[in-house]
């Protein structure tokens, strides 16, 4: 391998109980390090597993290496442990539940030739080799709610592909399949608390990284498999958990950080307010559950608005918004269909 400093790279996993995903995918990551040109190290950071996973790892894999984790601090903490180990200045993220093509870190590094790159994220497929799983995040309002367009949209899968494997801005980086310049995630202070105990925490890494003016972006020609239902998370924790910790956090993410006033107030104050009011008399308990479990953490999610407002900001959610869309436009009609209320924002 090349000891090239600027293309050297760490990947940093986050386990927790999961000895048989390490088992099936690890030797993947690990045949990919060995076939990448430059300098590779692999750090599996073991969030407080009960099952075997370190013995295993330490028979089967010697050459990675491993960090225990005295009690359970889910994804952020664990990733942060990880980084904060890598003695390279590429940390690419994985989790256990994925499975990476050989050539799939040259396509990733490939952009941090550039300054203004804070990360990039590699398409996923499903375990058919063909659905895709994980597209580029283009991002809309809808009944309050930030979200992204889905990887199963036939209008985005066209687009992607009409793309014939062009990269293009992303509204963020999925955390299980991703690589970022580690300099720039110390100066970002990394994952945010706030979002404990998982999802949204690359979200708004990334977004912070934005308003910054360093960029994200999707590489279709970095390919990975992920197999999300065998995942740590999804393995032990109850889908409607799942989904109130997503809804909860959506609204954190926009409380935090969206400082305009038409996309705070219009787009996500006022549908709030309304579905509020709304969802007390006809018992919408799954709206009311986020909503409530947020507001627990406004306190903390107002402090961070502060602390970020503090911080020099290059581009406006405005901004942010149409350098993510401008990639979108020739699916613009189907994508203003799905997104219905939150079509003015495309306008822009």
């Amino acid at each position: 391998m090349s000891g090239n400093p600027q293309k050297a790279v760490t990947i940093v996993i986050a386990n927790y109980n999961g000895r048989a995903l390490l088992e099936k995918y690890l030797p993947h990551a690990v045949a990919a390090a060995d076939y990448y040109s430059f300098d590779t190290e692999i750090i599996v950071v073991d969030d407080a597993s009960i099952d075997d996973s370190v013995a295993y790892l330490e028979k089967h894999h010697p050459s990675v290496r491993v960090i225990r984790h005295a009690v359970n601090l889910g994804f952020g903490r664990a990733s942060d442990t990880g980084i904060r180990a890598a003695r390279n200045p590429v940390v690419i993220l994985l989790n256990t539940d994925v499975c990476v093509r050989e050539d799939f870190i040259a396509p990733l590094v490939s952009h941090f030739a550039a300054d203004d790159v804070f990360a990039v994220m590699a398409m996923s497929l499903r375990e058919d080799g063909h659905t895709p799983g994980e597209l580029v995040k283009v991002p809309f309002f809808k009944r309050g709610y930030l979200k992204f367009v889905s990887s199963e949209n036939a209008d985005l899968q066209k687009v992607v592909s009409e793309n014939d494997g062009f990269p293009s801005y992303s509204f963020y980086a999925v955390g299980g399949h991703c690589a970022l310049d580690r300099a720039k995630y110390f100066e970002l202070k990394g994952f945010d608390e706030l979002y404990y105990p998982f999802y949204f925490e690359d979200v708004d890494l990334c977004y912070r990284g934005w308003k910054r003016g360093w960029k994200t972006i999707f590489e279709p020609r970095s390919i990975v498999y992920h197999y999300h239902d065998s995942g740590s998370i999804r393995s032990k924790h109850r889908e409607a958990y799942i989904g109130n910790i997503i809804r909860r956090n959506r609204l954190l993410f926009v409380w935090k950080n969206i400082t305009s006033p038409r996309y705070f107030c219009l787009n996500h104050l006022l549908p709030v307010l309304f579905r509020s009011i709304a969802g007390i008399f006809v018992l919408d308990v799954s709206f009311l559950r986020a909503l409530f479990g947020a507001l627990r953490r406004l306190p903390l999610a107002l402090k961070r608005r502060k602390e970020e407002k503090l911080q020099e900001r290059i581009l406006s959610d405005e901004e942010i918004f149409k350098l993510i869309l401008s990639g979108s436009k020739s699916f613009k009609k189907e994508l203003l269909h799905e997104v219905g209320a939150s079509a003015s924002i495309l306008d822009q």
